[in-house]
């Protein structure tokens, strides 16, 4: 398999070939600063993998990525383990594709929630949020058995309480989940939030 790291920082090229070198996936791995280059490589060599800085200078990375079909993102900094994970679904996903003779309904299927997990993504990325920790909110949500403040979902996520507003917000946004203010006869009202039912 041949990847591409578009990439204009050396230094995380650097890290990111290594990561590929250890994984021992790839038949070659090919490098390129910019958008402009990164056309040129790819009208010329058989690409298998684009590893794709978000915020490379000459191009629209996260829309044009979502478009094209993301397999997964990475925030940095980032260590090995998580790297070869998203590495590791990749592979999984090409084999699946690859040993498997795909109905249309399927493929239908597959474009379908890939478009919707796409919008998602492209959701978070544009409002300043991270994927895998929108995911680790919503575990912790989850374990939850009554309405919940955002002071104990942030002690339970061990994240700031500045952050977790801001999943909330999309949350209610995204109607995927419910609040209620909370009037007692001592001390400030409060809000409490859980997951929506509709």
């Amino acid at each position: 398999m041949n990847v591409l790291i578009i990439e204009d920082d050396p230094m995380v090229d650097f890290i990111h070939r290594n990561y590929l070198e250890k994984t021992a996936l790839f038949d070659s791995i090919m490098s390129s600063n910019s958008m402009a280059s990164a056309q040129n490589i790819l009208t010329t060599y058989a690409i298998d993998l684009i590893l794709l800085d978000i915020h490379i200078i000459d191009g629209n990375s996260i829309r044009d990525g979502f478009h094209l079909g993301i397999i997964d993102y990475l925030i940095k900094p980032f260590t090995f383990e998580r790297f070869e994970e998203s590495i590791r679904q990749f592979v999984a996903h090409r084999e699946q594709l690859a040993n498997q003779k795909l109905e249309q309904a399927q493929i239908n299927q597959l474009k379908c929630l890939t478009n919707k997990r796409d919008t998602k993504n492209t959701q978070l990325l544009e409002k300043g949020l991270s994927e895998s920790t929108f995911r680790w909110v919503m575990e912790n949500i989850r374990t939850f058995e009554k309405p919940f403040t955002i002071q104990e979902l942030a002690t339970s996520c061990h994240l700031s309480h500045v952050s977790v507003r801001k999943y909330i917000a999309y949350l209610e946004e995204n109607n995927q989940i419910d609040n209620q203010q909370i009037f007692t006869k001592i001390g400030r009202p409060y809000r409490v939030y859980w997951p929506s039912s509709h």
